[in-house]
């Protein structure tokens, strides 16, 4: 099969203002140029990978390129039967795919009270779908119809539900400060219950750094930082930290350098910050952790509980690209199934979903 080169998505920031009385997700004017920030890491990447070795991967088959026009996905949520929900940040819609029929719905939210605004994280738990949007997150049947609403007064990066119905979320703070946890605890009415982890607060990086990405297989959490090669593992019945471990790809030494930059960190002609992507998604499948690795080819980095890495898979067939939205794992008879969501730098305007398949080896 030829090399598909995904075609272009226009990448969108979207920036999250938070303080302890409001919650809002802003999103940027989709004609808007990828930031150069987000252009210099990914030629950084592409690069490095010219330059070095590749690493040791079994390669990745595709079995769909799902074609349905996006305006601007944000985040997506799989299943274990490969039912996929995405969240259209710009469309202010959530889309369902099955990888049973091939086919993309839209999910009939109300346009009244419980209308979407700026959906941002979508997570699909205890038949019900949770999403966060400006206004708080919003709770619904799994036929769209809406629940309520949870006035949390947190933007959140990512969450994951438990199974009591509490919500584990990683939150943006303005002014971050040493008592405030990497996660938050919330009650299933959106009250704060309690924090733990350690953030690194670093000033200069305005809670940046702590952004992570989250997978939970109860009573674990799993917490990968996207801008930090690191993978840490909770106990959230003790709400302690069981074990941390590394990510590695020799590309990330010069992430490492280019995170020391301050032209690239903190360009002079705004106050925005910007650092280096590690990982772009966590899944945990059978007892495995499945890490995406954020760099212009898609690779997945498989760990089991203990931190080990047990194997490494690269598609050849997907390259170009510069954003991920969602990452998902499924196993099927045998067979490992993974959805890749994301967006890449050619010409054409359209963000991509894709399936990929590899025999598993336990």
């Amino acid at each position: 099969m030829q090399s598909h080169k995904i075609p272009a998505f226009i990448a969108i920031a979207i920036f999250c203002i938070t303080c302890w009385a409001c919650t809002k997700t802003v999103a940027v004017n989709s004609a808007a140029k990828p930031s150069k920030g987000n252009a210099r890491d990914f030629e950084v990447k592409e690069a490095a990978l010219k330059e070095l070795p590749p690493t040791s991967a079994v390669s990745l088959k595709q079995e769909h390129l799902i074609n349905k026009r996006f305006i601007y996905p944000s985040s997506m949520d799989a299943d274990t039967n490969g039912n996929i929900l995405i969240a259209d940040n710009m469309a202010h819609t959530l889309d369902s795919y099955s990888a049973k029929t091939n086919e993309t719905t839209v999910v009939p939210t109300p346009t009244g009270e419980g209308a979407l605004r700026f959906p941002f994280v979508v997570r699909k738990a205890q038949q019900k779908i949770y999403v966060t949007d400006d206004e708080g997150v919003k709770i619904f049947k799994e036929n769209g119809e809406y629940e309520k609403l949870l006035r949390t007064h947190y933007s959140m990066w990512d969450f994951v539900v438990g199974n009591d119905g509490s919500i584990y979320a990683n939150t943006a703070y303005r002014g971050a400060n040493e008592s405030d946890g990497l996660i938050i605890k919330l009650n299933p009415n959106g009250e704060r219950v309690s924090s733990f982890g350690r953030r690194f607060n670093q000033a200069q990086y305005k809670g940046l750094d702590d952004q992570t990405l989250m997978a939970c297989s109860w009573p674990l959490l799993f917490v990968a930082f996207k801008h930090r090669p690191l993978v840490e593992i909770y106990d959230l019945t003790k709400e302690t930290l069981v074990r941390e471990f590394a990510v590695q790809h020799p590309v990330f030494s010069r992430l490492d350098a280019l995170s020391k930059d301050e032209s690239f960190t903190n360009p002079s002609s705004s106050s925005r910050v910007v650092l280096p992507r590690y990982v772009a998604g966590i899944s945990v499948v059978d007892d495995r952790i499945f890490v995406l690795l954020h760099l212009p080819h898609v690779e997945i980095v498989e760990f089991d509980f203990l931190g080990n890495e047990k194997n490494r898979f690269r598609s050849s067939e997907v390259s170009n690209v510069l954003n991920y939205f969602g990452f998902g794992v499924q196993n099927e008879r045998g067979v490992r199934k993974f959805y890749v969501g994301g967006s890449g730098v050619a010409s054409d305007d359209s963000p991509f979903l894709t399936q990929f398949a590899v025999g598993t080896s336990d």
